[in-house]
């Protein structure tokens, strides 16, 4: 249960982060599913098509991607969250 609420409130607050694309918001969705154990580093660099060492610069604020590209890493953030609160309801 405390899984799916995290994941709940994490996902509220991609949506709002599309909206203000700020570096500060793209480091905290990078590294939250991490911290909370949703994802691994291999995973979401698998999922995103980057390397995990890209991922880590990421989350350490550095070499960040376009603001353009970060719209996608966004959607995909959510809709692979949405599927893991989908999955956890049943």
């Amino acid at each position: 249960m405390v899984k799916e609420l995290e994941l709940i409130k994490f996902r509220n607050k991609l949506s709002d982060f599309t909206l203000r694309n700020s570096n500060t918001n793209f480091r905290y969705a990078i590294d939250r599913p991490i911290v909370i154990k949703f994802l691994t580093v291999q995973q979401m660099a698998d999922g995103l098509r980057q390397s995990r060492p890209t991922i880590g610069l990421w989350r350490k604020g550095k070499n960040l991607p376009h603001h353009v590209m970060r719209r996608r890493i966004f959607e995909w953030l959510d809709k692979t969250v949405s599927i893991e609160i989908a999955r956890l309801r049943k």
